[in-house]
């Protein structure tokens, strides 16, 4: 039977893949892959942050409060004679209701790895109360005049003494602590050699997220207020500062696919490489302030906007190689590996087989927004706020800068009724 071989790169933009359009080879090994499998140009996640975005991955389903948990990737294969391993030091799946789905994704695989020591999560416990505490004050201060800006802008001041005067706190902004893609590769390394074939693996690389601090470089003490600056007061940062962070996002890129890289070299020397299915993909991408918000939801209201949406897909082991351009989504994903090793699938699973002939459009969710997709058009609906909905043409605006709600009241219906056609399935 072949193995089941699933890597996630954590907030990986689809465009900073050179195979995908970026100008610089960024990615050597990501693009070398994906000249021998099939590249996906425009894969969508269902979700712009981690919490929605991997758990519908996992369920072939749109992560939602009180949605069935109960079938999931990982165990129809488990069903199917398979061992299910999961390294993912990302804390977020890890502990119920830190997103909409309350589930113990531990409990889905037969070996769940976090790498996180205890101090470690709660370090980044704090980081995320702090940081939300910052985003409710700037939210808060927003929509003030001039007075609530400067009160903003004095949180900050008192905020970047503090760094300056406390060596402690530039030295949490200078460390990452979540492990690296070396270490990730190793754990994996371990427990795959000593496994009975088939198994299925997922690892989940951090090197990408934030903060943009690669492992080769010695960050100065202006590259941390920078990067202190860019998790907590985001709305301050200038053209310059944004430009800056972009360049620290780019290695990071690049450390990741040499890492990703390694892992690949291990499969094919030791032979598994040419008896497995290989899936590169992202959970989700990044927003460097193209519609005003940075990161992927810390310190903004996670939006739905394609900078966000867009990830990287490479799938190697289908018999097949080439582009693709027709749009696909992570709820695809389920459904696909288990056609193709040969498992049912689960009646539970809403997404299609990717090499199946494609219908509907795509939707994505999370706590304030949802959005459908087809190849011409895109809504966004806002949950919260009537008649605020959005509307794109893709073929024209790629960017989503002109919203046509307005202006195409009828194109606007039939999105929402599609939509809402696809939520009912």
């Amino acid at each position: 039977m072949t193995n089941v071989i699933l890597l996630t790169i954590d907030a990986l933009r689809a465009d900073h893949l050179h195979c995908l359009g970026h100008p610089r080879p960024l990615t050597p090994r990501l693009d070398a892959l994906a000249g021998e499998s099939l590249l996906y140009a425009n894969a969508f996640a269902n979700g712009p942050n981690t919490p929605y975005s991997l758990p519908a991955l996992l369920l072939s389903r749109l992560a939602r409060r009180g949605v069935d948990a109960s079938e999931s990737l990982p165990r129809s294969l488990r069903r199917g004679g398979y061992r299910a391993a999961a390294f993912n030091p990302n804390p977020v799946l890890f502990y119920r209701g830190a997103g909409p789905v309350l589930e113990r994704w531990d409990r889905h695989f037969d070996h769940y790895d976090l790498m996180l020591p205890a101090g470690v999560r709660r370090r980044l416990l704090g980081e995320t109360i702090r940081i939300a505490a910052l985003r409710s004050l700037r939210e808060g201060l927003e929509g003030a005049r001039g007075a609530g800006k400067r009160t903003y802008r004095l949180a900050y001041r008192i905020y970047e003494a503090w760094l300056s005067l406390t060596a402690a706190g530039f030295r949490a902004f200078g460390e990452k602590a979540v492990p690296s893609g070396e270490a990730l590769n190793a754990r994996a390394w371990r427990w795959i050699s000593a496994q009975k074939e088939p198994f299925f693996v997922w690892m989940h690389y951090m090197d990408v997220h934030d903060p943009y601090l690669p492992a080769a470089a010695r960050p100065t003490r202006d590259d941390l207020r920078l990067v202190a600056k860019h998790r907590e007061f985001p709305a301050l940062l200038s053209p310059a500062e944004i430009g800056r962070l972009r360049r620290f996002y780019e290695m990071c890129v690049g450390e990741a696919d040499a890492h990703v890289g390694a892992f690949l070299d291990f499969l094919d020397a030791s032979g598994i490489g040419d008896r497995s299915l290989v899936i590169v993909a992202s959970d989700h991408g990044e927003a460097f302030g193209e519609h005003g918000d940075f990161g992927h939801g810390q310190a903004f209201r996670a939006t739905l906007y394609d900078e966000l949406l867009r990830v990287p897909l490479i799938v190697r082991g289908l018999g097949r190689r080439g582009k693709v351009e027709i749009p696909v989504q992570l709820l695809d994903l389920a459904p696909t590996i288990c056609d193709s090793v040969g498992i049912i699938r689960s009646p539970a699973f809403r997404g299609k087989n990717l090499l199946e002939a494609r219908e509907g459009g795509i939707v994505s969710n999370t706590k304030y927004f949802l959005s459908y997709r087809t190849p011409d058009f895109k809504l966004i609906v806002h949950k919260e706020e009537r008649g605020k909905d959005e509307l794109y043409d893709l073929g024209k605006d790629p960017g989503e800068r002109l919203d046509l709600a307005a202006s195409r009241p009828e194109e606007l219906g039939r999105m929402r009724r599609a939509l809402l056609a696809e939520l009912r399935v």
